[in-house]
């Protein structure tokens, strides 16, 4: 199972070691008064794991011999196990018990172990991460910050590290996910106090262990955008993103996609030190808004003046117009569905001196080939003849705009328009 870098919070005091100390939350062992006790093998090691992964519960013969050799067992592991329940006693020995009996029983067809209150990591780490949730629901994000970091101090490398049957395998990656929720909840911690600058670090480090895990990213990109690294930031994104697509053919969830177009836009929120707006910006895009907005389609604009009622003598002009029209990579095709683009759709321009029937050459034509036309056809008089003055370039900007009904642009700025 792949190592994650956690880093221990600067701020933190050292965890105080109690007489006893069993850990899963790296590798498994014991110690009491701070000297390791010698549990033996992996065999060992791994039933004491199942035991204490259920510490207080019951764990059947069977569960323990899939937990020690996995989906194919030895002939005679059911006796193995009591023999290495037997071992596992003696190395117990130090550790002191309640009077009411042994630190390992047999209950039933199984076994049990019941730790001391305090004495497990495991159960530690539930009882400081349960900390931070009451300490920040009374509004004290540093002292939730500082649990959740003497949390995370917990860990000493791998869960379970060095026993890789399947049902502990599973176990561990169960765990490590506990572990990485916590790290994350305590660098939004720290990002709500302004610390971005100190998280940076481990942040990049943690997305170097998990390159497709999104949260983290995200994190990572909040800490450097607040602390002026918007391009660092952004290539974040980018990072990510390639390797979703390269791994799964997938694009990043909307929470990063969010995240990457409110920083792009220079979002403020992006700035705030209230927690519940960091975490608006990151989760905006999962909640749609209740009651989005009919579209409606706008009219299909159809400008061109009325024709001519009496014209002719253009014919060689109106075979010049159609072949423009119909060579590949024109604005469409005589007869053919019309699937030019922007990139792609010529433009003609017909020159001439004034009175010499420009406009009525291309207005008929229009009509004449207006049904391969289905998007519409547009009509602007630049005022180029006449008593008015030309039309400037905003007002035909707008007027093209209004006809192809877009809205959400300043009507007064020539460069948006």
């Amino acid at each position: 199972m792949r190592s994650s870098p956690w880093q221990a919070s600067p701020e933190v005091a050292e965890r105080a070691v109690g007489p006893t100390d069993f850990r899963i939350l790296g590798p498994v062992g014991v110690t009491v008064g701070g000297r390791p006790l010698v549990i033996g093998g992996a065999r060992n090691r791994a039933v004491l794991a199942a035991l204490l992964l259920s510490a207080g519960r019951v764990v059947s013969i069977d569960q323990l011999v899939e937990a020690t050799w996995g989906p194919n067992p030895p002939a005679g592991a059911r006796s193995q196990i009591q023999n290495r329940i037997s071992k596992l006693r003696s190395a117990l020995e130090p550790v002191p018990v309640p009077a009411t009996g042994g630190l390992i029983r047999t209950v039933g067809g199984g076994y049990v172990i019941r730790p001391g209150a305090d004495e497990l990591d495991q159960d530690r780490f539930t009882a400081l991460t349960a900390l931070a949730d009451r300490l920040l629901a009374t509004g004290d994000p540093a002292g939730a910050a500082q649990a959740l970091g003497r949390a995370l101090d917990l860990r000493s490398g791998p869960a379970l590290d060095g026993l890789g049957t399947p049902y502990l395998s599973s176990a561990a990656h169960g765990i490590e996910e506990r572990l990485l929720v916590a790290f994350e909840r305590l660098m939004q911690l720290h990002l709500l106090l302004r610390r971005h600058a100190e998280v940076i670090g481990e942040l990049r480090c943690m997305t170097d262990a998990h390159p497709i895990r999104e949260q983290l990213h995200a994190l990572l990109m909040l800490a450097l955008f607040r602390d002026g690294r918007l391009a660092e930031a952004l290539d974040v994104y980018r990072t990510v993103r390639a390797a979703l697509v390269d791994q799964f053919g997938l694009e990043p969830g909307a929470t990063l996609q969010a995240l990457n177009d409110a920083m792009l836009r220079s979002d403020p929120r992006l700035l705030t030190a209230d927690l519940d707006g960091v975490l608006a910006i990151t989760t905006a895009a999962r909640t749609p808004p209740p009651h989005p907005a009919p579209h409606t389609a706008p009219p299909v604009p159809r400008e061109l003046p009325a024709a001519a009622p009496l014209f002719g003598g253009r014919a060689e002009q109106l075979r010049r117009l159609d072949e423009l029209a119909a060579r590949p990579g024109g604005a469409t095709g005589r007869g053919a569905r019309c699937e030019h683009t922007a990139a792609t759709a010529a433009t003609v321009v017909i020159t001439g001196a004034p009175g010499t029937g420009k406009t009525a050459l291309a207005v008929h034509w229009g009509h004449r080939v207006g049904g391969e036309f289905p998007d519409g056809q547009l009509h602007l008089d630049l005022r180029g003849y006449g008593p008015e003055p030309p039309l400037p370039p905003l007002g035909a900007l707008t007027a093209l705009l209004r006809s192809l009904g877009a809205v959400g642009y300043d009507p007064d700025d020539v460069t948006a328009a």
